[in-house]
């Protein structure tokens, strides 16, 4: 195989555990799951993801997360579940266009630690990362 002509030209994960990771405070908030559910079904109906590799998700260890993260922020991230809703409303108040919610971080963890699976197969030329 040519160094630059992978085996696949796109390759995609989907996790319908990411569908979790919804607001709990603004139900029509423009970041809700059924977008990326619906452009996985658009997808498939175009036949697009028959010609991709579909890779399985993974979720990011704790030490590949603490790579680009300090710990304080990855130890809140990882109490997340533990919180009431009071509290995440608190923290989630603090940032500009973000929500939290208990399912936030394992959400995270698995879009994380798919990209770094895709990032592998783009090293070994078995994907191309457009």
């Amino acid at each position: 195989t040519p160094l630059l002509s992978p085996k696949y030209r796109l390759c995609l994960v989907y996790d319908e555990e990411m569908a979790k990771h919804r607001s709990i405070f603004e139900k029509e908030h423009p970041e809700r799951p059924e977008r990326t559910q619906k452009i996985w079904e658009c997808l498939s109906e175009f036949g697009i993801l028959e010609r991709s590799f579909i890779l399985m998700s993974r979720r990011a260890t704790r030490q590949e997360v603490e790579r680009v993260h300090c710990t304080k922020h990855t130890d809140f991230m990882f109490g997340l579940e533990k919180l009431r809703d009071d509290e995440i409303l608190n923290h989630q108040d603090t940032y500009k266009s973000v929500y939290l919610c208990p399912s936030s971080n394992d959400s995270a963890l698995l879009s994380a630690g798919s990209l770094l699976q895709v990032f592998g197969l783009y090293v070994m030329n078995i994907a191309c990362i457009l």
